[in-house]
């Protein structure tokens, strides 16, 4: 075999080595990004649904307030 020839299949090797690793590479990071991007999707409902019923207490209240302080002064 000629050291030209095995030269060039040496880089035609290391081409293909190098473009299925990144190939993976990349797979893997679009995997991730989806799997976090559903994580944190499920973890903003869990959240906005833990934190509705103290925001909307805190609503009634500041609602709630001016009509009482109006009823005080009314009296």
């Amino acid at each position: 075999m000629s050291s030209s020839l095995r030269g060039l299949l040496l880089a035609f090797t290391s081409a293909a080595i190098a473009a299925v690793t990144l190939g993976e590479l990349a797979f893997n990071v679009k995997t991730r990004m989806e799997t976090a991007e559903v994580q944190l999707a499920e973890q903003t409902e869990r959240l906005l649904a833990a934190s509705r019923p103290l925001l909307l207490n805190a609503l009634a209240l500041v609602v709630e307030d001016p009509a009482s302080s109006s009823r005080r002064s009314a009296t």
